[in-house]
């Protein structure tokens, strides 16, 4: 089985990241905004969606960046990811269910507790640890 998912490094005026403080248990720790991609919408769809969903903003524009996937040979269930980045946004951020929201430069990120693989999903967009 194959599932789409998305991820979006936000970046401000100030080159600082939008990291989530996730707190589902499926996945804890700092970590990207984003989510599934749903029956019946675009890809572009789906990032600009779980954006607005999770962070209160709304995606101008987006760039697609590269792609991280996990596979899972028990469940035969492999995770591909797709991941964009945007420094082009209106609103002001909120928090959501999935987790609380901060600005972090790359040093306090690194600080941090990070969830499983961000520290590899952040090097395909050229952030290195």
């Amino acid at each position: 089985m194959l599932v789409l998912t998305n991820m979006c490094l936000i970046v401000n005026e100030d080159n600082k990241y939008l990291i989530q403080n996730r707190t589902k248990n499926d996945w804890p720790g700092l970590n990207l905004p984003g989510g599934h991609v749903e029956e019946n919408e675009t890809i572009i769809e789906s990032v600009k969606r779980e954006i607005k969903e999770e962070t209160n903003l709304e995606l101008i524009d987006v760039e697609f960046v590269n792609y991280f996937e996990w596979f899972n040979p028990k469940t035969n269930r492999r995770d591909l990811v797709l991941l964009f980045k945007s420094n082009k946004f209106n609103g002001t951020i909120h928090d959501s269910s999935e987790g609380h929201l901060r600005w972090m430069s790359l040093e306090e990120i690194k600080k941090e507790s990070l969830s499983l693989d961000l520290d590899k999903v952040l090097a395909l967009y050229g952030l290195y640890f």
